[in-house]
């Protein structure tokens, strides 16, 4: 088994892997899971030469999926490191709940729980509450904690159709008086 201490801002974390580092991410939506992609490149930049990963993802909502939850708990027990990253400063009550429950399991790991949050959201506010539930959570579970902040991302729902060029002006088909060689 090997050892390597991942250092995410002036955070560090001691991971052993005999394969590959599992991380599996938790998101909101597409512009959590930019941020969250963001993390994965540096720790993949970092830790390239020492480590292989392995990223499983999995939108919040499959937290509250009863069809899903047993795979999504074997995912967050057998990884190295379990991200959750919300939009803004709140996680949404099936995730919370998910994550009570994942607690109290009696299920032990030697990886992280890490929250990943847009720059812009205050730590002090709202987020401490979340913070302090994935704190609580990570103690329970024996596993490290760390928190981590992205430069927000904003996605839009409009389509791309400005970024394609101008479509060509409609031609008239040449007239064919030959339909075919043998005719």
């Amino acid at each position: 088994m090997s050892a390597s201490a991942i250092s995410i801002k002036d955070r560090e974390l001691a991971i052993e892997a005999e394969e590959a580092c599992k991380v599996v991410v938790f998101y909101e939506n597409t512009a959590a899971r930019v941020g969250a992609m963001s993390v994965c490149d540096r720790l993949v930049e970092q830790f390239a030469e020492d480590l292989d990963f392995e990223f499983r993802w999995w939108k919040f909502k499959r937290l509250g999926d009863p069809v899903m939850v047993g795979h999504v708990m074997e995912a967050a027990t057998s990884a190295d490191i379990v991200m959750f990253c919300p939009q803004d400063d709140r996680l949404p009550a099936e995730v919370s709940e998910w994550v009570e429950s994942w607690a109290e399991s009696g299920v032990t790991s030697d990886g992280a729980i890490a929250l990943v949050l847009p720059a812009n959201v205050d730590p002090a506010g709202e987020a401490a509450r979340m913070s302090g539930a994935l704190k609580w959570a990570a103690r329970r579970l024996q596993m490290d904690f760390l928190q981590v902040s992205v430069p927000r991302v904003t996605t839009t729902s409009e389509p791309r159709m400005q970024e394609l060029p101008a479509p060509l002006p409609a031609q008239e088909p040449p007239h064919a008086y030959h339909w075919g060689l043998n005719e």
